[in-house]
Protein backbone atom coordinates (compact mmCIF):
# COMPACT_ATOMS: atom_id res chain seq x y z
CA UNK A 1 0.00 0.00 0.00
CA UNK A 2 2.82 2.39 0.85
CA UNK A 3 4.56 1.61 -2.46
CA UNK A 4 1.39 2.44 -4.36
CA UNK A 5 1.05 5.72 -2.46
CA UNK A 6 4.66 6.65 -3.24
CA UNK A 7 4.10 5.88 -6.91
CA UNK A 8 1.05 8.17 -6.99
CA UNK A 9 2.96 10.98 -5.21
CA UNK A 10 5.94 10.76 -7.56
CA UNK A 11 3.67 10.71 -10.62
CA UNK A 12 1.72 13.72 -9.34
CA UNK A 13 4.91 15.67 -8.66
CA UNK A 14 6.29 14.86 -12.10
CA UNK A 15 3.10 16.03 -13.82
CA UNK A 16 2.94 19.16 -11.67
CA UNK A 17 6.57 19.97 -12.47
CA UNK A 18 5.97 19.67 -16.21
CA UNK A 19 2.68 21.57 -16.33
CA UNK A 20 2.75 24.18 -13.56
CA UNK A 21 6.46 24.77 -13.02
CA UNK A 22 8.23 23.80 -16.26
CA UNK A 23 11.47 25.62 -15.39
CA UNK A 24 11.52 25.01 -11.64
CA UNK A 25 14.44 22.56 -11.80
CA UNK A 26 16.34 24.26 -14.61
CA UNK A 27 19.23 25.43 -12.40
CA UNK A 28 19.64 21.96 -10.90
CA UNK A 29 19.62 20.32 -14.33
CA UNK A 30 22.27 22.72 -15.62
CA UNK A 31 24.43 22.15 -12.52
CA UNK A 32 24.23 18.37 -12.81
CA UNK A 33 24.97 18.44 -16.55
CA UNK A 34 28.00 20.73 -16.21
CA UNK A 35 29.47 19.32 -12.99
CA UNK A 36 33.04 18.06 -13.28
CA UNK A 37 34.69 15.75 -10.77
CA UNK A 38 38.08 16.95 -9.52
CA UNK A 39 39.29 13.45 -8.69
CA UNK A 40 37.92 9.94 -8.52
CA UNK A 41 38.57 9.55 -4.78
CA UNK A 42 36.10 12.16 -3.53
CA UNK A 43 33.09 11.01 -1.55
CA UNK A 44 30.69 12.57 -4.06
CA UNK A 45 32.28 10.66 -6.93
CA UNK A 46 31.96 7.42 -4.97
CA UNK A 47 28.35 8.28 -4.13
CA UNK A 48 27.54 8.95 -7.81
CA UNK A 49 29.01 5.58 -8.78
CA UNK A 50 26.42 3.95 -6.51
CA UNK A 51 23.48 5.34 -8.52
CA UNK A 52 21.64 2.30 -9.90
CA UNK A 53 21.53 1.85 -13.65
CA UNK A 54 18.06 0.35 -13.56
CA UNK A 55 15.04 1.36 -11.53
CA UNK A 56 14.97 -0.41 -8.14
CA UNK A 57 11.16 -0.44 -8.24
CA UNK A 58 11.23 -2.81 -11.21
CA UNK A 59 13.15 -5.37 -9.18
CA UNK A 60 10.23 -5.75 -6.76
CA UNK A 61 7.53 -5.78 -9.42
CA UNK A 62 6.39 -2.13 -9.39
CA UNK A 63 6.16 0.04 -12.49
CA UNK A 64 9.40 1.96 -13.13
CA UNK A 65 9.25 5.22 -11.20
CA UNK A 66 12.65 6.52 -12.28
CA UNK A 67 11.34 7.88 -15.56
CA UNK A 68 8.89 10.03 -13.58
CA UNK A 69 11.78 11.73 -11.79
CA UNK A 70 12.54 14.97 -13.64
CA UNK A 71 16.25 14.69 -12.75
CA UNK A 72 16.65 11.01 -13.71
CA UNK A 73 18.54 11.63 -16.95
CA UNK A 74 20.91 14.07 -15.28
CA UNK A 75 21.63 11.60 -12.46
CA UNK A 76 22.46 8.91 -15.02
CA UNK A 77 24.78 11.38 -16.76
CA UNK A 78 26.45 12.10 -13.43
CA UNK A 79 26.98 8.36 -12.91
CA UNK A 80 28.59 8.06 -16.36
CA UNK A 81 30.95 10.93 -15.56
CA UNK A 82 31.84 9.40 -12.18
CA UNK A 83 32.58 6.02 -13.75
CA UNK A 84 35.22 7.50 -16.06
CA UNK A 85 36.58 10.74 -14.59
CA UNK A 86 39.33 11.05 -17.20
CA UNK A 87 36.79 11.26 -20.06
CA UNK A 88 34.07 13.31 -18.39
CA UNK A 89 34.55 16.20 -20.84
CA UNK A 90 33.54 13.84 -23.66
CA UNK A 91 30.41 12.84 -21.76
CA UNK A 92 29.50 16.50 -21.15
CA UNK A 93 29.96 17.29 -24.85
CA UNK A 94 27.83 14.29 -25.83
CA UNK A 95 25.06 15.33 -23.42
CA UNK A 96 25.02 18.86 -24.84
CA UNK A 97 24.84 17.41 -28.37
CA UNK A 98 21.92 15.12 -27.53
CA UNK A 99 19.85 17.88 -25.94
Amino acid sequence: MLNFFLLICVAAFAKMEKIVFPNSLRAQKIFLRNYKFADSDSWFCKFCRSIPTECPAQKIGLPPMCKLNPLYDKCCLLKMKADDVSHQDDVIALAAFIQ
